[in-house]
């Protein structure tokens, strides 16, 4: 994560590893549509960036989304 300011990094949540003591953040590098999503691994204070590339998983598309569309939770 060198190179990125701490107010450019978003944290969406965060999952240990009980066994292994690992803590697995989800992050935004950056803000608006360009910020990258990532899933970092914390082991020992070391952090280091988890390759999905590699591993199997699957993905859905959710379809277009319109550029002008806003949401809102409530």
């Amino acid at each position: 994560m060198q190179g990125i300011e701490p107010e450019q990094i978003v944290i969406n949540g965060m999952v240990a590893h009980k066994p292994s003591k690992q803590i697995f953040p989800s992050v935004h590098r950056g803000h608006g549509p360009d910020a990258e999503a990532v899933i970092v691994s914390i082991n020992n204070g070391a952090l280091e960036l988890v390759d999905l590339a590699s591993d199997d998983h699957s993905s859905m598309s959710v379809g277009p989304v319109p550029t002008s569309a806003t949401l809102e939770f409530g």
